[in-house]
């Protein structure tokens, strides 16, 4: 492959960034191809998103693109989906540190809420773009696994808090999974309808949910 002199890059730097390893560490160039990527995958789909669009919107050669993504579009969207998930999982952590289970997903419901109330909600979409990858005819099994952690984040920390709190750990897990699922629900019928109304009603429902003995 070539590569010109001003694109060569650390190759530890390469390494980790091209193995979702420590996606931190990232070129500025291979950021910007990510944040065009993202907007187009959340926007147009994953199927209907050409390298060559991703390309003219970046305003990279085809060279460049394949020189941060030696393996294509699906290595992009596999780096976009983990990008979104360390960036979900860090604000996660932070708002479950130290709070307990219904302040924090409250702060949780409160941070998608805003998001969906702004021209730019593409964080909030990242469910669509994994259903639509999980429906490929040849399932990545990077990206399943990674589906897996994201769609059990929440419910984990959740389940970790009602547990800390006292609370048996077979009724932790059934509320955790019940709150997860309504928040999921929510999201997706906010996009749809453009209204943060549905996740209103979960946080509404968040003290008799975590009070209730079921």
């Amino acid at each position: 492959m070539y590569i010109n002199q001003d694109e060569k890059i650390d190759q530890s730097v390469y390494f980790f960034a091209l193995t979702l390893k420590g996606v931190t560490i990232i070129k500025p160039r291979q950021e910007h191809i990510l944040d065009v990527a993202t907007e187009l995958f959340h926007r147009l789909g994953y199927f209907q998103t050409g390298i060559a669009e991703i390309n003219r919107r970046a305003g990279v050669s085809k060279g460049v693109f394949y020189h941060y993504f030696p393996d294509g579009k699906l290595q992009l969207v596999r780096c976009v989906l983990q990008r979104d998930y360390d960036y979900s999982n860090t604000l996660m952590n932070e708002f479950f540190n130290g709070r307990d289970a219904e302040t924090a997903i409250n702060l949780f419901i409160d941070n998608l809420k805003n998001k969906i109330n702004t021209p730019d909600y593409s964080t909030v979409r990242m469910s669509i773009l994994f259903s639509e990858m999980m429906e490929a005819k040849d399932v990545d099994p990077e990206i399943v696994a990674l589906a897996k952690r994201t769609y059990t984040m929440l419910e984990d920390h959740i389940e970790e808090k009602l547990s800390a709190a006292g609370m048996d750990e077979g009724t932790a897990v059934r509320k955790a999974k019940q709150i997860n699922a309504m928040i999921e629900g929510g999201v997706t019928i906010g996009i749809i309808k453009e209204s943060t109304e549905y996740l209103e009603i979960v946080s509404e429902s968040l003290k008799w949910i975590l009070s209730g003995s079921n």
